[in-house]
């Protein structure tokens, strides 16, 4: 019914990424109020790991925290309700976190040193990790997690396209 629904996908080998990373979603908002996540593999408290891109009041945010438990975070954009955006966020230890939004580069800056720090969580889409709340209020489409920090040129020739298998 698309009200405080998510999908969580069991964790996997695949999504232990450390050195690079990029997360990419197509979302709807049907309201914009404070935190909420559009893909999220988090956990939380003592040794904090993992990785999340969302939304903030409104605006994109990316987190991504390394093996030392550091929150690396970036912002950018502004959304609107009832319109659907691609958002893509991209980790590169020792370069850059960047922000994209439809497919350009809307935001960036260095990026840790230091390796990713593994998660043991699912991954969720439309949710924080833990279900416990922060449903992102509205639709989530085509969720794409890559193992490199993709270029601004992969991102802007694919964001408008359908993925075959062979990228």
């Amino acid at each position: 019914d698309g009200v405080a629904d998510a999908v969580a996908v069991p964790n996997s080998p695949l999504f232990q990424l450390e050195n690079e990373l990029t997360v990419e979603a197509w979302f709807r908002l049907d309201s914009i109020a404070g935190r909420r996540e559009i893909v999220s593999m988090v956990s939380t408290g003592v040794g904090a790991a993992g990785f999340s891109l969302g939304t903030s009041d409104d605006s994109l945010t990316a987190v991504f925290m390394d093996a030392e438990h550091n929150a690396w975070t970036l912002t950018w954009g502004t959304l609107v309700t009832g319109e659907w955006i691609h958002a893509a966020a991209t980790y590169e230890a020792g370069g850059v976190l960047a922000g994209y939004i439809g497919g350009r580069r809307a935001a960036q800056q260095a990026a840790g040193a230091l390796p990713l720090n593994p998660c043991d969580s699912n991954l969720v889409i439309g949710a924080a990790t833990a279900l416990d709340g922060g449903f992102l209020d509205g639709r989530v489409a085509e969720v794409r997690v890559w193992s490199a920090a993709r270029t601004a040129g992969e991102i802007g020739g694919l964001w408008l396209s359908r993925l075959q298998g062979t990228e």
